[in-house]
């Protein structure tokens, strides 16, 4: 008779509905400030520094991975990647090195 052996593999996943703590600590006026704003958001100070950070964090995210542009700065992108300029000599010479040492 063959048995046979399972082993359970463990996997990496991160549990996002798992609860993490972050303490912090806070000046007696910080606590005050943020006591009093949670309380005109009816909120719970939980819930309104949960809030809070939240709101900050996906704001300095975006600002770091989103380029915005005007107009006039979104044509000339836009041009510029559909009318590129020739390569000038520099970039020529680097192509002829790069192609002899491939």
């Amino acid at each position: 008779m063959v048995s046979q052996r399972t082993t359970k593999r463990k996997t990496s996943k991160v549990d996002d509905t798992k609860p993490e703590r972050i303490d912090v600590q806070v000046t007696t006026h910080q606590k005050a400030l943020f006591a009093r704003a949670a309380k005109l958001s009816d909120q719970t100070l939980t819930d309104f520094i949960i809030a809070a950070l939240n709101a900050a964090a996906a704001r300095v995210v975006r600002d770091h991975e989103v380029m915005s542009l005007s107009a006039e700065d979104s044509a000339a992108f836009a041009a510029a990647l559909l009318r590129p300029a020739a390569p000038g000599r520099h970039l020529r010479k680097a192509a002829m090195r790069y192609k002899k040492g491939a």
